[in-house]
């Protein structure tokens, strides 16, 4: 077995810091984007070199680089704001479920009825990756500790080659967020939703499935966490998606396809999770 180097050694040795340490791809633009993360996230990687340099070394996996050094992109601080002014301007139950996510979160137009007489808490933003989530999951958790909190992100493998993940990649970042959420709020339950199978990301449909049991098997592995399978709930008779149950654009679910997911998610959170007398758990409509 190869002895392991001291962090503290690789800073201090000449290589650390000259320009015979060895390249590490993602580090550099770790480097230049680490100040712009949530501070939880800072904490995680402390200084930039210093996670360079374990990767180096073999003591860290490199795709904890790649989770923590996802390149910024400001075009949800408009939404991230809006969201904080609803919480300045709402006084939302301490008992209220937090859903958490990207657009179908968003265009969930019945979610407070379809979810009564549970409070509910609707912070999703579309076009939404995990790293977005995490990134601004300080922000978007408030310090409140919701008794649940539902995650839906369906955009980390949209049959895009130059921004898609790998599943495990995707999966891992996934596991960051949770791992925050389980730090700041150890008692809440967290419902992680299947990415829903669609006819216009059909050609993705392998990778995005293969990402759905990795985050299966990270919910089992995971305390207090629920993975939610929807795929039976949105395949036909042929095995492809069924057209009435999608939007025109054919990704983003109709009235019919939410009716579907409402009765899934209920079954599952209506058993964990007391009503608003905060006694019993409140019944399914």
């Amino acid at each position: 077995m190869q002895p392991v180097t001291p962090l503290s050694g690789l800073i201090d040795s000449p290589s650390a810091v000259g320009h015979n340490r060895p390249r590490v791809p993602g580090c550099e633009r770790f480097m230049e984007t680490k100040t712009m993360m949530p501070s939880f996230l800072r904490g995680i990687a402390g200084w930039s070199r210093v996670v360079c340099l374990a990767v180096t070394a073999g003591m860290l996996p490199a795709i904890a680089v790649s989770v923590l050094a996802e390149p910024v992109d400001n075009r949800w601080e408009p939404a991230i704001r809006a969201f904080e002014r609803d919480d300045r301007e709402t006084a939302y139950l301490d008992n209220a479920i937090l859903f958490v996510g990207s657009s179908s979160i968003r265009l969930w137009d019945t979610l407070a009825a379809d979810m009564a007489p549970h409070a509910v808490i609707q912070r999703g933003f579309g076009g939404a990756r995990t790293a977005d989530v995490v990134r601004y999951a300080d922000r978007i958790l408030a310090g409140r500790r919701p008794p649940a909190l539902v995650l839906f992100v369906a955009n980390d493998i949209r049959g895009d080659a130059a921004t898609d993940l790998e599943p495990a990649a995707a999966a891992t970042q996934f596991k960051v967020f949770l791992d925050h959420v389980r730090r700041e709020s150890p008692e809440t339950v967290m419902l992680v939703v299947a990415v829903t199978p669609t006819e216009s990301r059909w050609a993705v449909w392998p990778q995005i499935r293969r990402l759905n049991e990795r985050l299966a098997g990270l919910c089992d592995e995971t305390a207090h966490t629920i993975f939610i399978p929807t795929e039976d709930l949105y395949l036909g008779p042929t095995g492809r998606p069924q057209p009435e149950l999608f939007r025109t654009d054919r990704l983003h679910l109709s009235p019919a396809g939410y009716a579907r997911w409402t009765k899934r998610i209920r079954s599952y959170l209506d058993p964990l999770v007391a009503g608003p007398g905060g006694t019993e758990p409140a019944d399914q409509p």
